[in-house]
């Protein structure tokens, strides 16, 4: 992001709650207040190893304020991604609606939204064990992903931009 992961993380904290911005907008035009409830219910909070509701404002401090032994010119985070195939979604989704073939996840009831996202994070928190296993620094503490100080993002809908891959390839549209 802007400032080459070596100052403050607010850009791309901000950057990855873009969806929850566009579902606050879509929340605001409601026709009805159930309708405005139901479109606020799928927007997603940031996640930690042992927490799933985090605010950005957590998310920024914790970040930013975990610079012990860098150095002025060392990056101060990462933003590694968890990209699933369309046939890992589908396996995922399938679990989550019991079985039921949705085609996305506005086709799920609250519930197996709620299933789909714990089973997104889990298999995230997994990742992140195995990640800080890779350190090979278990003699000094860094066992798991407990031990990382990270925070995730789930997003059900992607936007493309005109110049990215996929929109010049003709295989997804502006948004």
């Amino acid at each position: 992001m802007g400032s080459g992961n070596k100052g403050s993380s607010a850009q791309l904290v901000n950057y990855l709650d873009k969806e929850n911005k566009e579902l606050e907008k879509n929340a605001n035009r409601a026709p009805s207040r159930n309708k405005e409830i139901e479109i606020r219910s799928r927007q997603q909070y940031f996640f930690g190893h042992e927490s799933d509701a985090v605010s950005q404002m957590k998310v920024k401090e914790d970040i930013d304020k975990n610079i012990a032994k860098l150095g002025k010119k060392d990056a101060k985070y990462f933003a590694p991604t968890i990209s699933f195939s369309k046939d890992e979604l589908k396996h995922i989704s399938t679990i989550a609606t019991g079985g039921r073939s949705v085609k996305n996840t506005t086709q799920m009831n609250n519930s197996e939204f709620g299933r789909y996202n714990d089973l997104l994070r889990g298999y995230s928190r997994v990742v992140m064990d195995n990640y800080a296993k890779n350190f090979n620094r278990e003699e000094k503490g860094l066992k798991s992903g407990k031990d990382l100080v990270y925070y995730a993002k789930i997003e059900h809908d992607r936007a493309f931009k005109g110049n990215d891959k996929e929109v010049r390839f003709g295989n997804a549209k502006v948004r």
